[in-house]
C-alpha cells in the first residue's frame, strides 16, 4: 500500500478487533476523512462501497447496520420526503441509504437509514420524539445494539442525546418543529420533539472530557478501540 494508508483488509479486522460480530446491531457514524487514503478507493463511491461491504463481511446476513440520514428538514422549515429527501451529512449516508433493501425512519430532524433483519422493528412506527422514550436511538438500547465511530470520537455520537434526555440534564429543552411529511404518497402534518441546547447557556456537555476519561481509565469493557490508517474507530455497547 505505497499510496495508501490503510486497507478494506485493515478496515476488516479492525471491526472485529472492537468486537463486532456476525449477527450484530450496530449504528455507525464515520469520517473517512480522519483515516487517511484508503486502498483503491479513488473515488467517494468506491469508499463508500468499500465501507459498506467491509461491515457486512463482518455482520453477515444476520447482522443489522443503521446510518443517520439527517436532513434537520423541520428545523429549517422545509418539508420532509422520506424517500427523496438526501441525507445532508455525508456521502456515505447517501450511499447506504439508496443501496437495496435500505428503509428509512420518518424523522423530519433525525432520520436514520438501516439494512438487516431488526431494521423495520426499529425505524417503523416511532414517537414523534427524536431522542425519547422508544425513539431509535432508546430501541437500539434495549436491543443491546453497538455504537461505532469511525474517524471519530464520542463528541461525534448523536447517541448521546437520547442520554441527554434520558438523564433531563439542564443544558437541553425540549423545542417542537412542526411541517409535512411526504411517505408512500401521503402527505401529513406533523410535530416533533427535539431536545435542543440553550444557546444561552454558560454549561454544555463535554463529550471530549468522557472520552479522555475513558482513555484515562483504560475501560476497556466499556470502549474498545483499534488504529486504522491515520485515525482509529471504536465501539460501545449502549446498554453499558
Amino acid at each position: 500500500m505505497p499510496n495508501s494508508d490503510y486497507s478494506k483488509s485493515d478496515l476488516v479486522k479492525a471491526l472485529k478487533k472492537i468486537g463486532l460480530k456476525e449477527g450484530n446491531l450496530v449504528f455507525i457514524h464515520s469520517s473517512m476523512f480522519h483515516l487517511g487514503r484508503l486502498e483503491n478507493g479513488n473515488s467517494s463511491e468506491k469508499i463508500s462501497r468499500i465501507i459498506f461491504d467491509s461491515f457486512f463481511e463482518v455482520l453477515g446476513s444476520t447482522g443489522t447496520l443503521l446510518v443517520p440520514t439527517y436532513t434537520y428538514s423541520f428545523c429549517k422549515g422545509e418539508s420532509f420526503d422520506v424517500k427523496n429527501t438526501p441525507s445532508s451529512i455525508g456521502t456515505f449516508t447517501e450511499f447506504f441509504r439508496n443501496q437495496n433493501g435500505a428503509i428509512r425512519s420518518a424523522d423530519p430532524i433525525f432520520s436514520v437509514s438501516g439494512i438487516g433483519p431488526k431494521s423495520k422493528i426499529i425505524l417503523s412506527n416511532l414517537p414523534k420524539s427524536c431522542f425519547g422514550e422508544d425513539s431509535v436511538y432508546d430501541r437500539i438500547t434495549k436491543l443491546n445494539g453497538k455504537l461505532c465511530l469511525i474517524g471519530l470520537g464520542l463528541s461525534g455520537a448523536t447517541y448521546r442525546h437520547y442520554v441527554d434526555q434520558k438523564m433531563n440534564i439542564p443544558a437541553r429543552f425540549s423545542k417542537y418543529f412542526s411541517g409535512k411529511i411526504l411517505e408512500d404518497g401521503n402527505e401529513r402534518t406533523e410535530t416533533w420533539e427535539y431536545f435542543v441546547r440553550h444557546l444561552n447557556e454558560n454549561c454544555s456537555p463535554d463529550p471530549e472530557v468522557i472520552e479522555k476519561n475513558l482513555k484515562k481509565a483504560n475501560v476497556s469493557s466499556v470502549c474498545k478501540r483499534a488504529k486504522v490508517g491515520r485515525g482509529e474507530i471504536l465501539s460501545i455497547n449502549c446498554a453499558d
